[in-house]
């Protein structure tokens, strides 16, 4: 029963509400199971995963036929600060922007148009603005499809 499911949901309505505003129910319905019914409402499920730091999800709801979900899952407990790296890697790493995604504090979507979603993720001291694109997917209605316009760090 979809009421069940909604109830089941580990984030409370204010959680979601703060971070998605009117369109909270899609984040958590993408949560609880159901598909996406667009782009821009998976990017806020990711968000919202990255947020409450959900590595699992994440790496299940982007395309990568070079990697499988369990080597994307691993990378994400990385980035997230989940997983230890080791000495070598974090030399590599040194100044990678990407591990200011542990601390995300806000999340805004600037575009949704077709396939693409423009939007910005405020961390602490830094913002990551970014247009990428999403393909329709069996599962979960919609995933990050590994293209990117652009990617920038500020």
């Amino acid at each position: 029963d979809l009421e069940e499911r909604r109830a089941k949901c580990p984030l409370t309505r204010e959680q979601l509400e703060s971070d998605h505003g009117e369109k909270w129910e899609d984040v958590r319905d993408i949560l609880v199971g159901l598909r996406a019914p667009s782009p821009e409402a998976i990017m806020r499920a990711r968000f919202t995963a990255l947020r409450f730091q959900d590595p699992q999800f994440l790496a299940a709801t982007e395309k990568d036929d070079s990697q499988s979900i369990r080597e994307r899952n691993k990378q994400w407990s990385v980035v997230l600060g989940l997983e230890e790296m080791n000495t070598f890697d974090k030399l590599l790493n040194m100044n990678n922007d990407a591990f200011s995604l542990q601390k995300p504090v806000g999340f805004e979507v600037v575009s949704a148009d077709g396939e693409w979603v423009e939007f910005k993720i405020k961390c602490s001291g830094k913002t990551l603005s970014e247009k990428s694109r999403f393909i329709k997917d069996r599962k979960y209605g919609w995933v990050y499809g590994g293209e990117t316009e652009y990617s920038e760090w500020a």
